[in-house]
């Protein structure tokens, strides 16, 4: 077996240990807020997730998926730092959005204002940690992804409790979404702080044209994938209520685990997969 093949079923088997160890820690704690949340709390939590989940592709415009490690070899970093600005970009015209139009928006969407800026900081910090992800896949170095789930694991279990039994007593789905939304988007800035460390971020034409060309017909496939898993829950919200989709949210969230070993795997098959093609090995492919 040679060095790299090693390296990637390394890299395979260390994805699957820790992603079952951090949606471990989310299966575990799901008793917990079941029963510190009302069914209508929990149904409203996982609603926004829901939502989170579709933004999040827009957000991210599917940038995390452009091959640019083959096109620009050598200067990955620099592809990234740069890309990476077009999430600010994103993020700043759904703020507004969010402030300008927050009146339809709100009655669209049963949120507040301010659950729709959280809304759109956890989606943002989702692409960026998404994008850090695949970064480091290409180094197969899966113990800085670990690292970086595992805090948003605890991080936000930690703070949710905390918020719950102190300042939001009375508001605990808002705590609930809270803790993930704030502590997502502090990991999201401690990863652009390490992209910048690398290369400092700057506008490039080149770089900016390949990445929105190549990942933005995929979004239209993500939003379709995310619509499928997701739209069920905000269609109970939306036709019975808060409770029903809470009700339901907790039988959905069972199926979870059973993504793991297949999205593992894909991550760094992935990489090894574009490795091959760049070296034109496609019979060790075929093989595979």
């Amino acid at each position: 077996m040679s060095n790299t093949k090693q390296t990637a079923v390394k890299a395979g088997i260390g994805y699957t240990v820790g992603n079952i160890l951090i949606k471990g820690i989310s299966f575990m704690t799901l008793p917990v807020f079941s029963r510190l949340l009302t069914t209508e709390q929990f149904g409203v939590y996982n609603v926004f997730v829901s939502y989170e989940a579709i933004l999040y592709v827009v957000v991210g415009m599917a940038l995390r998926a452009s091959s640019a490690n083959l096109e620009f070899k050598g200067k990955i970093d620099e592809y990234t730092s740069s890309v990476s600005l077009i999430y600010f970009f994103n993020a700043v015209l759904f703020l507004l959005a969010a402030l300008v139009f927050g009146g339809p928006l709100s009655r669209l969407l049963s949120f507040k204002r301010g659950i729709m800026v959280l809304l759109v900081l956890d989606s943002f910090g989702s692409a960026v940690l998404t994008l850090y992800n695949n970064r480091i896949s290409l180094d197969y170095a899966y113990k800085k992804y670990m690292a970086a789930a595992l805090c948003n694991s605890l991080g936000n279990v930690g703070l949710a409790l905390i918020l719950m039994f102190t300042v939001f007593r009375d508001k605990r789905d808002t705590a609930r979404i809270l803790g993930t939304t704030l502590t997502l988007f502090v990991i999201s800035l401690v990863i652009l702080g390490v992209f910048y460390r690398k290369a400092k971020p700057a506008y490039n034409r080149e770089y900016w044209k390949f990445g929105i060309k190549y990942s933005l017909p995929i979004v239209p496939h993500g939003i379709s994938q995310v619509l499928l898993a997701q739209f069920d829950r905000i269609m109970i919200r939306s036709m019975v209520g808060d409770a029903a989709a809470g009700i339901y949210s907790l039988a959905g969230n069972v199926q979870l685990v059973l993504t793991v070993l297949p999205g593992s795997i894909a991550t760094v098959w992935s990489a090894w997969f574009y490795q091959k093609m760049d070296a034109n090995d496609t019979k060790d492919i075929q093989h595979r």
